[in-house]
Order: C-alpha cells, then structure tokens, then sequence
C-alpha cells in the first residue's frame, strides 16, 4: 500500500587522454546524494588504480549494477554491505577472473567532524568455465573496518564507537526492519567474510552467497552473524544472461527480439530463498528466513518490468518476533 520513486539518477562517465576513467553519479530519489565520483588511472598495466567514491569490491550481488538484479531489491545478507565509500584501490581484471584491494573511509555523506576511521577491502573472483552457454563462477571477499570515537552509525559523538546492522525484508517500501541489532556500543572492530558461487548452462543460472561478520568489541564477548541466499532463474525464449569476467558479475538480460514489430521481449523466472541472523550474546536482532518469486519482462535492453512476490518464511526474535508478511511488489525500470 505504498508506492515510491526507487531510484533517479544521472551520471556520465567516459575516458580522457587515453588512460584515464571517470564516472559521476548522483541520485535524486529518497536521500539526494553522490553515488559515484571517482578517476581510474590503467597506465599500469596489468592494474588499474582507482581514487574517489565508488563501490568498495565486496559482494557478487553487491557489486553488480542495480539496474541488472534480477530481483528488485537484494537479499537479507546486503545488510552487511557499505555499498560505497571513498577510497584507493588497485585492481587488475582479466578473460577470466578479478582481484581488488583497496583501503575505504566512510561513505560521503555520513561521515562526521573528525577521524572517520577506516576499512580495508578486497575481492578475487574466478571463471574456470567460460564459454558461449556454460559458466561457474567462485568468488572470495572479505572486509576489515576500524570505526572510530567520531564516527559511529548513529553519530553519538567522541564517547565510544558503535555499529548497527538491520535489514528490511526485501522491500524497499516497507518502513519496518524486521530484524535489527539496535546500537552495538564499544566497537573495535569487525570483520565480513564472503564465499560466492555461480553458474549458468543456456538460458538458466545459479548464484549464492554465504557472509559472516564477526564485531570485536572492548571488554565484550566478539559477536558473531550470518547472512546467505541462493536464487535461481530462467528465460522462456533461451537468452542467456551475460556475465563479465573483468568484474565477476552477471549484467542484464539482452532479448533476442525487442518488443514491437519483431516480438515480445524477454520474460525471465526467478526464485530465491535468503537468511540472516542478528542474534548472539546479549544482542537481540532476530533471525529471519525469506522465500521470493520474480517475473520481469524486458520490451528491449533498456526498460524492464519486474513483479515480485515476498514471503517471510520465519521470523526469531527482535521486535517483531514470529511475524511472516507476505509482500507484492511491482516496478517499471529506464536505464539508457
């Protein structure tokens, strides 16, 4: 019973004096702020040195463009996950796999006055089968972030440096966090881990994730949880979905015929189950346990319509212990 402006964006991006990339981005829908604003330097061959706000590499889902889900809002484990950050990193990308390392501060637009403290992030990605109707893809990623006194999640100010983790149920829509660790107070540390696993064989692809986070905490028990999905998804007329090695990520589907005169598009299947546990020690966040279902047509390469269904198969703890909404989503999509 709600509807929303998902996303608004514009951006540009291109190559100057032969080595050089650039791309900004800013979006309008929701919280007004700069997605993307960095220069990539590939003068030193095999690597690639990138500098500004971009998307730090952790994550197949994560680092995948929105646009190109094929659910319309990602699984309960992106909780996890600061999307984007200023930073440095050097990558290199090949035929068959990526790997990135970079050193991040906090995104642009919630850092405070004063040490914003600091995460180092990497991500290695591989292809050992990759041809015109075959792929598996594997994949690693881990993050280490030292939050400080100035800058916690809720801004508290120079007592004490604090996390908070908490997820929606895979709408956007909704107000309520399902699950929510709340404030956790004297934070040294914490840790994500990530395993990925994909595959595809003609119109038909697999993918799944496994992450942990592990918080060290002064004069606390280190808490520990969990987040996974694994989703599965099928064209009815056979386009396969495409995948770049370079970034270890699938891209949107690409009809075979656009819709008009030549045919009717692309339609697309797609099934996933998902999970996250935010409870341990004395922390109360809930367990929650998600099945989804999607159709979405593509007309052409550039606009989609996406029809979602959720359903909370499970829900342990936090405040809104043993509820199970069911969820109906519907969105229209133009990305040039």
């Amino acid at each position: 019973d709600g509807s929303e402006a998902r996303r608004s964006r514009l951006s540009a991006g291109g190559t100057f004096y032969k080595r050089f990339q650039y791309r900004v981005e800013y979006e309008f829908a929701g919280t007004t702020a700069v997605t993307d604003a960095y220069v990539a330097y590939a003068g030193y061959a095999p690597l690639t040195v990138t500098l500004g706000q971009f998307k730090q590499p952790f994550g197949m889902e994560a680092m995948a463009a929105d646009k190109n889900g094929t659910f319309m809002e990602r699984g309960l484990p992106f909780a996890f996950v600061i999307t984007r950050a200023p930073g440095l990193m050097i990558g290199h990308a090949g035929a068959r796999g990526s790997a990135n390392l970079g050193v991040f501060g906090e995104p642009l637009g919630s850092a405070q006055a004063g040490d914003e403290g600091y995460a180092v992030v990497g991500r290695a990605t591989y292809a050992p089968l990759r041809d015109a109707t075959k792929l598996i893809h594997v994949g690693a990623g881990v993050t280490l972030r030292y939050p400080s006194d100035d800058n916690s999640s809720n801004a508290m100010g120079p007592k004490f440096p604090t996390l908070r983790f908490r997820a929606k149920p895979e709408s956007n829509i909704l107000a309520q966090r399902l699950v929510d660790t709340g404030e956790i107070e004297n934070v040294d540390s914490y840790r994500i881990g990530g395993l990925e696993l994909a595959g595809a064989l003609g119109a038909a692809s697999l993918q799944g994730e496994y992450q942990q986070v592990q918080v060290d905490r002064d004069g606390g028990k280190t808490l520990a949880f969990s987040g996974w999905y694994a989703q599965a998804a099928v064209t009815l007329g056979g386009e396969a979905r495409p995948y770049r090695a370079d970034r270890g990520v699938f891209e949107g589907i690409r009809p075979r015929n656009n819709f008009g005169a030549e045919g009717w598009g692309a339609f697309e299947f797609a099934a996933r189950i998902s999970g996250i546990d935010l409870s341990d020690d004395t922390i109360n966040g809930g367990q929650q346990r998600n099945a989804s279902a999607a159709l979405n047509w593509y007309p052409n390469q550039l606009v989609r319509v996406s029809a979602n269904y959720v359903k909370v198969l499970e829900l342990e703890g936090g405040a809104f212990d043993s509820d199970e909404p069911s969820i109906w989503q519907v969105r229209m999509q133009l990305a040039l």
